[in-house]
């Protein structure tokens, strides 16, 4: 019987684990091992995948992939492969060189499981407000900080979370390179209590490396709430490894645990040794002779435990053991003596997958470890996060659950950011009143009011909708409901060619892409990490938010909350074609299988949230204070440079003309108001179309003159390359005319705007506008972004162990510039000439 026919509710023993590959290191690693318990929870609402449990917490696997897991409903039939496991002391950790009185800088590397509050611990004993969330992938990359403590200057890196320390995923490769070449004094293996069996995975490999250790038992209120007992000072003493019991969120415990950093630096800690965890004759024995070839024959670039490099070619991880050992031109030979070795060791074993044994191995020592320190309480009644996940991952409403949310998210985005929105026009508007008032005419005055106030107020209006919409963002990313949004997606994203995984860096997308794309290191398959970053800028990121609510907001009053929605949903569906046609094109390769934690739910804390929140609101300001306002001080320049006398000796003509006619009662008060603006605004146009920018402008009128554009919003485009938000600063610079006494909003332009006399802006051209901003040309940021992980894919073998990352990295980032912005102008020119067609 195999796991995919298991009936919901149902539990049954593992016998065995098929597939190969990348699927089963991960599922293995995962605690998908030969006599362990596993039950059914539920399907997906479109019954593809399924949610499992193990090892006490949720996972959720495609039918496909369940098919290779063969289990017995009977435990009695299913034996696990049980083994005898010592610990070898190999006594106290070196303290040369450590002391006090030698250095008072002690660095510590954060390492542990997704979804353990690694981060959330980080944040509260370093007082940073590193980007959190209840879903594996959200550290993705190693974050630093410094903090005094008592005599000690203490230096925390935080690392992405990680089931191991394998060669899996990116993340996984990036931990382990991390720790080799930082070589922290200290190891704060963060550990959730509530979930030991397959945390300690990752710390038994962190044995294995050798590293001095302090464990935090993180999240132990939970622990205790589940009534379970846990002697954690004994399995302390068993590993070699001081625990002690933190909650990250309420920063209890922290204080306990610097002290004990503090104490197993210093090398005074009674509990600190270290351990050695045999894994039986045959294997020890081929783990000796590996070790021995290693020091007769080879070097190591870095503090490499040489236990550790021989247990990863036992693993058969040889991109790490070619990265690493160093044996001038007989590096060959030496390798291949060490896999006679291995292969010794299978012969004797009659085991071709010594991975798999030594997994199997590793959680067997955990089993008796735990049995020895752990005693459960039964579980009699369901859970929160089950009682929960009973209405959103419901087969029929989690669908329409998960859709309903965004479509509130983006309608309070508008609806809600309004008020606030408005108030800060009114402000800005005041503001730009008192200095025109109090500063004398001249090109100083105009660079202040018409340049830097009006293209910075133009953008920063905006922030209260940026902040409503990274506040759902937090929200589903706080509770552990962005995890269950990707399992309820998974059979459509696989349809649609993608990975179940990719719905997350997609979903992070909509608040900005440069972190999504960053995220899809959690992809553990490269051409599905390639497949989602070049789809990823069609996710509509806060940048563009501006550009959607002020032609919403101006164009589409009674109906912006649902517009907004519309363009968002527009982004997925261009994402889901490209998907398609790159999957055939560039990517037609079998889909990797879908293997995620599906975390248990939790309230977000008020101090995380605010956090979260000023943390985006800082980055938006420091924008407005930097690219956004040197943007708006350049178009302003080329928009009012060069100077042509002959226009304002033209219009001064003009006025004096008109004077002499009211003087003589040709014409009345009104008329002559009138006539004035309208000649003051006429000569302003030409002097923009004489200007720099004008120019610019009007070189690519051609081109964008079929999508129904002027040339002040082709310049506003082109400035908008560096970050979307420029767009609408531009705007304001170049349609605000500055002389408007009741109305002085950017809306207020955009309406009265003229083209031969007609409005400019109709609902064809501004359709066609946001389509075009929503799909060209990713902000230089995300380029970047794109640049550097398409860098990270590079093959380590004896050929080209010294060969530069891929060098076409850059090549990707150039081609999802052109890509897009080519797609965005024949997707503008379909929208606008449709709409146009049928008189929309």
């Amino acid at each position: 019987m195999y796991l995919s026919e298991l009936p919901t509710g149902s539990q049954a023993t593992i016998i065995s684990v098929g597939g190969h590959g990348a699927f089963r290191k991960r599922i293995i690693e995962m605690g998908f091992v030969k006599g362990k318990v596993v039950r059914s929870i539920k399907n997906a609402p479109l019954n593809d995948p399924i949610e499992y449990r193990i090892l006490d917490y949720h996972v959720s696997l495609r039918r496909e992939e369940a098919r290779l897991i063969e289990i017995a409903t009977d435990s009695q039939t299913a034996q696990a492969a049980q083994a005898e496991f010592d610990i070898t002391d190999d006594g106290p950790f070196a303290t040369e060189n450590t002391s006090p009185d030698n250095r008072k800088l002690i660095r510590i590397a954060l390492v542990g499981n997704p979804n353990c509050g690694k981060t959330t611990l980080y944040n509260y004993i370093g007082g940073t407000n590193e980007h959190t969330g209840n879903y594996s992938g959200v550290t993705i990359g190693a974050a630093e900080t410094r903090l005094n403590y008592k005599d000690y200057t203490l230096e925390l890196v935080d690392l992405p979370g990680t089931y191991s320390i394998s060669a899996y995923s990116p993340e996984e490769t990036f931990v382990r390179n991390k720790l080799i070449e930082y070589d922290p004094d200290i190891v704060l293996n963060v550990l959730d209590a509530t979930n030991l069996a397959r945390n300690l995975y990752l710390t038994t490999q962190l044995i294995d490396m050798g590293e001095r250790m302090v464990a935090a038992l993180n999240m132990y209120d939970d622990f205790e709430r589940t009534g379970d007992n846990l002697d954690y000072v004994h399995l302390g003493r068993m590993l070699g490894i001081p625990m002690v019991p933190t909650v990250g969120s309420k920063g209890r415990g922290t204080d306990a645990l610097l002290d004990r950093i503090i104490s197993v630096y210093e090398g005074r800690d009674e509990f600190v040794r270290r351990v050695r965890i045999s894994y039986g004759r045959p294997i020890e024995h081929a783990i000796d002779l590996i070790c021995n070839n290693i020091e007769q024959h080879c070097t190591l670039p870095y503090t490499i435990s040489h236990r550790y490099l021989a247990v990863k070619l036992l693993e058969n991880d040889m991109d790490f053991v070619w990265q690493n050992l160093r044996a001038d031109d007989k590096l060959p030979e030496v390798v291949a003596t060490m896999l006679n070795i291995r292969a010794a060791a299978c012969t004797e074993l009659n085991c071709q997958d010594l991975e798999t044994l030594l997994t199997d191995l590793r959680y067997g020592f955990i089993d008796g470890a735990l049995s020895e320190t752990f005693t459960g309480q039964p579980r009699t009644r369901e859970g929160r996060s089950q009682r929960i996940d009973k209405i959103l991952t419901h087969r029929v409403l989690g669908i329409p659950i998960f859709i309903a949310f965004i479509y509130i998210m983006f309608e309070c985005t508008f609806s809600l950011g309004q008020y606030p929105m408005d108030w800060i026009d009114a402000f800005v508007g005041w503001f730009s009143d008192i200095v025109s008032e109090n500063l004398p005419d001249g090109p100083v005055k105009d660079l202040i009011v018409d340049g830097i106030i009006a293209g910075v107020g133009g953008v920063i209006v905006f922030l209260p909708n940026i902040l409503i919409l990274f506040l759902f963002i937090s929200f589903m990313e706080d509770t552990g409901y962005m995890a269950r949004a990707a399992f309820i997606m998974d059979k459509l994203m696989h349809k649609i060619g993608l990975h179940g995984k990719s719905f997350i860096p997609l979903i992070m997308g909509f608040g900005c892409n440069v972190p999504a794309i960053m995220a899809t290191r959690t992809i553990e398959d490269r051409n599905n990490r390639m497949l989602t970053m070049l789809v990823n800028p069609f996710m509509s990121c806060s940048a563009r938010l501006p550009v959607f609510v002020l032609f919403c907001g101006a164009f589409f009053p009674e109906h912006a909350g649902m517009m907004l929605f519309v363009m968002y949903v527009i982004g997925v569906v261009v994402a889901i074609v490209m998907c398609k046609i790159f999957k055939r094109l560039l990517f037609n390769t079998q889909d990797l299988p879908f293997v995620m934690e599906l975390p248990p739910y939790r309230l977000p804390t008020v101090r995380t949230t605010l956090l979260n929140m000023w943390s985006k609101a800082s980055q938006y300001l420091k924008k407005m204070g930097g690219i956004i306002m040197v943007a708006s001080i350049i178009v302003w320049f080329l928009g009012v440079y060069p100077h042509n006398e002959q226009f304002d000796d033209q219009l001064d003509r003009q006025l004096l003309a008109l004077n002499a006619e009211l003087e003589q009662g040709n014409i009345d008060d009104d008329a002559f108001v009138a006539k004035c603006d309208s000649l003051t605004l006429a000569y302003q146009s030409l002097a923009q179309e004489y200007s720099f920018i004008g120019r610019i402008g009007k070189a690519i009128e051609p081109v964008i003159r079929p999508l129904g554009f002027d040339w002040k919003m082709g310049v506003s485009l082109i400035a908008g390359v560096a970050a979307k938000e420029i767009v609408v600063s531009s705007m304001s610079v170049l349609y605000r005319s500055g002389d408007e006494e009741d109305e002085t909003s950017l809306i207020h332009s955009l309406r009265n705007e003229t083209r031969d006399g007609r409005p400019l802006f109709n609902t064809p051209n501004v359709m066609a506008f946001m389509v075009f901003t929503l799909v060209y040309f990713p902000c230089l940021a995300s380029l970047v972004a794109i640049k550097n992980e398409a860098s990270h894919f590079s093959d380590i073998t004896p050929a080209n162990r010294r060969r530069r990352p891929l060098r076409g990295a850059w090549r990707w980032a150039v081609f999802v510039a052109v890509y897009t912005t080519v797609l965005a102008w024949i997707l503008a020119f379909i929208v606008y000439h449709i709409l146009d067609y049928i008189n929309f």
